[in-house]
C-alpha cells in the first residue's frame, strides 16, 4: 500500500503492518454507526471543507429535503442549536416568526438578522426569482453603503489564487488585478510557482500598487471576502518584505472588502453571499471552464504535475472573471446610494467614507528607534556572514511578531455584531445594568477570554480607548469597568476587544545591544555569538566534541558540572515530554544563577572568561 503525501513524497507500507488494527477500527466505526442509526441518526452539517467534499451534492439535497436551518445564509452552528432548542426546526418556521419573537440565549440583534434572512430566502422560493432588499440603517441608508469610498480612476480590483496543498503552508500563486488605464480596463497577473517566485510576485505586486498610489492619491483596492487581506499579511510576515507599505495600506484603509459592504447593505434571497451567488443580481451566468476556487486548485495541481500551460490560461481567465465581477459589483452597489445624500467627495469632513485618514509620521521616539535599527543592520550587513545576517534579521523580531496582534485589534473594531459575538477575544453587546452606581455591565450569552485586572479596548471609540476590567463574573455574565476620567462617562452600550501585545521595549533594546556588539566585534556576548555561529559548546577542561554527558546513569550531576564549565558558550537540554528537562533545569538554574550573579557583580576587567548560561529548553 502506498500513501502520497501533500509534499508528493510516496510512503510505502506492507499490509500486515496495519491490517488488523484497521479492521478493528472499521468494526468500531460500524458499531458506532449502527447504534446511532436507531437512537440518534446522523445528518449533514455544513463546514469549511464542504466545497472540497465529494458528498456536498448529497448533503445539500438532504438539507433541502429537511428544510434545515443550516440553509439560512451566514447562520452559525451554535445559532442553529439555540433555535432548534427553542422548537424552531426549519427555515420556513424561522421565516414566519414575528419580529418581536425571542429565543433563549440568542441575542436579539442576531435573531432579527436570521429571521429577516430566512424570510428573504422564503420569498425567493415563493416567487421563483432572486430577491433582495436594502437594509435600513439608523440614518435610513444601509450601513454597508456608508462604508463605500468615492470611486477613483485609479481604483484596483484584486483577487488571489492560492494552492493550500503546496508544501507546509500553501502557495499564493496568482495575484490578479483589474484596473483602468487610458479609460479602458486591463488585466494584469503576477504569477509564482515556488516559494522564491512567490516572494518576487508579492514584491512586484506591492511595488506596482505603490507606484499606482503615487499617481492616484485617492485610489482604493477592492476585493471580496477576507482572503486577500489575510494573504497579504501572511506574505509580508513570511518573507519579511514590504511590511511598511502593507502597514500604510491598512492604516489608510485602502483595502475595501466588498463582501462586508454587501452583507451590510442588502438582504438577498440567496443561501450564500459568495460573489458567485450575489452576481446573479448584476451580471449573467458564468461560462468559463473553471468556476470555483476549489476547481482552480485542482487545475493548478494538474499543472504542477503535467506542466501544461493551457491549464494556467484557464485559471487566469477564471481570476480575470472574478476581478471583473468585483468591479461590476462595486458599480452596482454604488448605484444604490441615494442621490440626495451628500457624498464624501469634495468635502472637508475627515470622517467621510471617501476621505483618507491624515498621514501621521512615526513619533520621535519610534523614529529614533527605527533609525538605530537601520544603523545597526547596515553595520552588520557591511561584512555579511550567516551569523551577522541572522542577527540583522532578528533586530525587528518583536515588532514583526506584534504586528498580527495589532492587526487583530484594529480589525476587531470593524467586525459586525454577529462576528463579535462569535469571537472569544471580544465581549459584544455590553449593556449598563440599570440602577448600578458603578460602571457595571451585562452581556449576552457568548464565550469570552477576559480576566479581572486586565485591560481591554473600547471598540466603538475612534481612538481605541483602553478600559480596565475590575471584575469579570461569567456566571452572571457581568463585568465592572474602569476608565480614565477624561473618557467618562461610559455609554449605555459598548463592546470590548482584547488589547494589543505586551510591552516589549526592554527586549527590543536588548536585541539592539547584542546586534551592536556583534557589529562592533567586541565579543561582549560570547555565548550568543557562539549560538549564532552554530559553534559546538565550549567547556573548560574538555576537548571540543567530547561528550557532555558520558555516563547515562548520572546525567544530572554531569549536566550541572557542564554548566559550571561553560566558557562563553551555551547548552541545550533536549528531549521528548517526560524526559526530565524541567527537573534538570530546576536543579541547574539556582547554581547557574548564583554563578552568573557573582560574575556580573565584578567589574568588567576582573571578570573570568568562564561564564554560565542558563540552559534553554527545546522540544
Amino acid at each position: 500500500m502506498h500513501v502520497v503525501l501533500g509534499t508528493r513524497e510516496q510512503v510505502t507500507f506492507t499490509c500486515n503492518e496495519y491490517s488488523r488494527y484497521f479492521r478493528r477500527l472499521l468494526g468500531r466505526f460500524r458499531n458506532t454507526i449502527n447504534d446511532r442509526a436507531t437512537a440518534d441518526p446522523t445528518g449533514p452539517k455544513p463546514c469549511a471543507k464542504c466545497p472540497q467534499c465529494h458528498w456536498q451534492d448529497h448533503c445539500k439535497a438532504q438539507l433541502a429535503a429537511e428544510d434545515s436551518l443550516h440553509q439560512v445564509a451566514n447562520i452559525r452552528a451554535s445559532q442553529v442549536q439555540k433555535l432548534e432548542a427553542a422548537g424552531i426546526q426549519t427555515l420556513q418556521q424561522l421565516a414566519q416568526l414575528e419580529p418581536t419573537h425571542t429565543v433563549p440565549h440568542l441575542a436579539a440583534e442576531s435573531f432579527a438578522r436570521l429571521r429577516d434572512q430566512a424570510a428573504m430566502q422564503q420569498l425567493g422560493r415563493d416567487t421563483g426569482k432572486p430577491q433582495f432588499k436594502l437594509i435600513e440603517g439608523p440614518t435610513g441608508i444601509p450601513p454597508g453603503l456608508l462604508q463605500l469610498p468615492d470611486p477613483d480612476d485609479g481604483d484596483v480590483y484584486f483577487d488571489m489564487e492560492g494552492d493550500p496543498l503546496y508544501g507546509d503552508d500553501g502557495l499564493e500563486y496568482l495575484f490578479g488585478v483589474w484596473y483602468r488605464e487610458n479609460r479602458a480596463f486591463e488585466f494584469k497577473g503576477f504569477w509564482a510557482h515556488d516559494r522564491a517566485q512567490e516572494k518576487h510576485a508579492f514584491e512586484s505586486f506591492m511595488d506596482w500598487l505603490e507606484a499606482r498610489m503615487d499617481k492616484h492619491r485617492h485610489m482604493r483596492v477592492y476585493h471580496y471576502a477576507a482572503y486577500e487581506d489575510a494573504a497579504l499579511k501572511k506574505l509580508a510576515a513570511r518573507h519579511a518584505t514590504r511590511e511598511a507599505f502593507l502597514d500604510r495600506l491598512l492604516r489608510e484603509k485602502r483595502l475595501v472588502d466588498l463582501y462586508r459592504v454587501t452583507r451590510e447593505s442588502i438582504r438577498a434571497s440567496t443561501s450564500s453571499y459568495s460573489i458567485k451567488d450575489i452576481e446573479t443580481f448584476y451580471r449573467g451566468k458564468r461560462s468559463n471552464e473553471v468556476q470555483t476556487a476549489g476547481a482552480s486548485t485542482v487545475y493548478y495541481e494538474r499543472y504542477l504535475e503535467t506542466g501544461d500551460k493551457a491549464l494556467l490560461e484557464k485559471i487566469e481567465r477564471y481570476n480575470q472573471d472574478d476581478v471583473e465581477s468585483t468591479q461590476q459589483l462595486h458599480e452596482w452597489l454604488w448605484s444604490m446610494f441615494p442621490e440626495d445624500i451628500l457624498r464624501s467627495g469634495g468635502t472637508s469632513d475627515t470622517t467621510a467614507a471617501g476621505s483618507l485618514p491624515p498621514f501621521n509620521p512615526p513619533s520621535p521616539k519610534l523614529q529614533a528607534y527605527l533609525d538605530r535599527v537601520d544603523a545597526v543592520r547596515s553595520a552588520l550587513l557591511a561584512r555579511p556572514s550567516a551569523a551577522r545576517t541572522l542577527m540583522a534579521d532578528l533586530l525587528e523580531f518583536h515588532r514583526r511578531a506584534e504586528k498580527p496582534q495589532w492587526w487583530d485589534v484594529f480589525a476587531r473594531a470593524e467586525l459586525p455584531f454577529d462576528d463579535l459575538l462569535d469571537s472569544v477575544d471580544a465581549i459584544a453587546g455590553l449593556v449598563r445594568v440599570p440602577g448600578s452606581t458603578v460602571d457595571e455591565y451585562e452581556y449576552p450569552e457568548q464565550e469570552i477570554k477576559f480576566d479581572a485586572g486586565k485591560q481591554a479596548v473600547w471598540l466603538e471609540h475612534p481612538a481605541g480607548v483602553k478600559v480596565t476590567l475590575l471584575e469579570v463574573d461569567e456566571d452572571r455574565r457581568r463585568v465592572r469597568l474602569s476608565v480614565a476620567s477624561k473618557h467618562r462617562p461610559l455609554p449605555e452600550r459598548l463592546s470590548l476587544g482584547q488589547a494589543g501585545p505586551i510591552n516589549s521595549e526592554v527586549l527590543k533594546e536588548a536585541l539592539l545591544r547584542v546586534g551592536q556588539s556583534v557589529a562592533d566585534g567586541d565579543h561582549r556576548y560570547r555565548a550568543l555569538q557562539a549560538f549564532f555561529e552554530k559553534q559546538i559548546p565550549r567547556l573548560t577542561g574538555r576537548m571540543p566534541g567530547e561528550p557532555i554527558v558520558s555516563d547515562p546513569s548520572a546525567p544530572l550531576a554531569q549536566t550541572i558540572d557542564a554548566v559550571r564549565r561553560l566558557d562563553g558558550s551555551y547548552l541545550f537540554i533536549q528531549g521528548p515530554p517526560g524526559a526530565g528537562k524541567t527537573y534538570t533545569g530546576s536543579h541547574v538554574s539556582p547554581r547557574c544563577s548564583r554563578t552568573a550573579s557573582a560574575w556580573l557583580s565584578r567589574p568588567t576587567a576582573t571578570r573570568p572568561s568562564t561564564t554560565c548560561s542558563r540552559p534553554s529548553r527545546k522540544y
